[in-house]
Order: C-alpha cells, then structure tokens, then sequence
C-alpha cells in the first residue's frame, strides 16, 4: 500500500492556499462594490421619493433639451437621474 510523499502532500496544500487567497480576494471586492451599490440604490430611491412628492428643497433641477425632447435633470450629492417631461 503506498501513501503520498511529502512533497505531494505539500503542492496539494500549496494548491489550495493559493485557490483560498484568490477566492477571497474576489469576494471581498464583489461585498465592497456590492455594500457599494446598496448605497447608491437607497439614495436614489430617496430622491426619487423627493421628485414624486415634489419636496425637492437641496435638489437641483435643470429642464434640458436633447435632441428635441424635453428633459428634467434631477441631481443631488452627485447623484442624478433624467424625467422625460
């Protein structure tokens, strides 16, 4: 009956740790960008809020025209969004 050798027993772990480091590497940026986005969706879900009731008091607005159709331009803390009108 024959075992593994040292060495092999060694690469297997090797293998391994490397496969764990990659691993955790890319979900920690994926948790980042996604705590990211989770920011980013509540804001605009409270500025949409703030459109809908017409409370937009610190919201800047800008009536644009592109390409012929009029828009509204809604941005606050560098986040912003366009209304057709």
């Amino acid at each position: 009956m024959r075992g593994f050798t040292l060495l092999e027993v060694l690469v297997a772990l090797t293998v391994l740790a490397v496969s764990f480091s990659v691993l955790f590497t890319v979900l920690s940026r994926t948790r980042a960008k996604l705590e990211r986005l989770t920011h980013d969706t509540e804001r605009f879900i409270e500025l949409d809020r703030k459109v809908k009731r017409d409370a937009l008091t610190g919201v800047k607005r800008e009536e644009l025209e592109v390409k012929g159709v009029k828009v509204l331009r809604v941005y606050e803390n560098g986040l912003e969004f366009y209304l057709l009108k």
